[in-house]
């Protein structure tokens, strides 16, 4: 899809309630962001985390593997608190890691 229709401004990827045994229904939070890079995205927006308790994995854990993922990979990963805006007009890389990496760290 990345090479036929992007590369895209933004990826909606689900990145929580994994396990091994739900491998054919859910992607863990590394293979969310290889599935950004792959539809060549500028910036991914992490969405089915964090909020239901449906997996063995504490609630923090997708975002904390999503941002080392996005690290390593040296994509833009935004993480805005739960309720707030993003105005996508206002996106520059220079302001999503800096400001919205890890606002989660002080709700553990």
């Amino acid at each position: 899809m990345g090479e036929r229709y992007g590369p895209f401004d933004i990826t909606m990827v689900e990145t929580g309630a994994y396990n091994d045994l739900w491998s054919e229904i859910h992607m863990n939070p590394e293979q969310s962001v290889q599935a950004h890079v792959d539809l060549k995205g500028k910036f991914m927006l992490p969405i089915h985390n964090s909020t239901f308790d449906l997996a063995l994995h504490d609630w923090f854990e997708p975002l904390d593997r999503a941002l080392s993922a996005s690290i390593k990979h040296n994509t833009q990963m935004l993480s805005p608190i739960f309720g707030q805006s993003v105005n996508f007009d206002d996106l520059t890389t220079n302001n999503t890691r800096q400001d919205q990496r890890s606002w989660w760290l002080n709700n553990q």
